[in-house]
């Protein structure tokens, strides 16, 4: 939706989504891999460990256990969505836990909480897509890539050319430095290393791709 703060442009528009959104909230709401990029890690006094981040997907309830990409298990004691008290947390909810059975220095942000486990990755196939005022993208070429909360350095290999042209899309496979949690069809945007512009972005097709070809 088109949107202008300056003339106000859209703004009605904006409105009527947002509450058409609320009579009628995505699916996801039930089942499914629970999964909280965590923006915030802290400790509170009287409560213990608490971290906050923004639900993608499943629910989470006290009592349950989650996973972390280092092996951890904390259990959850309470949750908090949009600051008041609740029993359970939806996808979109901005979400804050309270967690037993961990450390504050073995979780920070830029971590993914999970319902279950799910293998990192340092290697994907996509479908990526340059800004219209984007620079070409040569094969080879290191980004910096963001994902949830958080962002590491990558090399994008094209598959089909020796640059991408602005506004075009191509398949590439994204060699990352760091790992990440991955899953397909997540969406995550692309940044020059210097200085740090976004040029782009795509959407993972494979997170563990076993041959040299898409």
């Amino acid at each position: 939706l088109p949107v202008s703060g300056v003339t106000g442009e859209g703004v009605e528009e904006l409105l009527e989504a947002l509450d058409a959104l609320a009579a009628n909230p995505p699916d996801g709401r039930s089942g499914g891999l629970a999964r909280l990029p965590v923006d915030r890690a802290f400790v509170l006094k009287g409560i213990g460990v608490v971290v906050t981040g923004t639900l993608w997907s499943g629910e989470i309830r006290p009592g349950d256990t989650l996973y972390s990409a280092s092996g951890h298990r904390p259990r959850v004691r309470g949750i908090q969505n949009h600051g008041r008290p609740a029993e359970v947390a939806y996808p979109g909810a901005r979400t804050a836990l309270d967690l037993a059975g961990i450390e504050a220095s073995q979780i920070a942000a830029g971590d993914v909480l999970l319902s279950r486990p799910v293998a990192p990755t340092r290697s994907f196939d996509a479908r990526l897509r340059l800004l219209e005022g984007a620079k070409p993208l040569p094969h080879g070429i290191r980004g910096r890539l963001h994902h949830g909360t958080r962002a590491t350095n990558a090399r994008i290999r094209l598959f089909d050319r020796e640059e991408l042209a602005p506004g075009e899309s191509a398949f590439a496979r994204v060699r990352l430095e760091e790992p990440l949690i991955l899953l397909p069809s997540d969406r995550f945007v692309l940044r020059s290393i210097g200085p740090q512009v976004t040029i782009g972005g795509g959407r993972v097709l494979d997170p563990f791709p076993t041959s040299r070809k898409p």
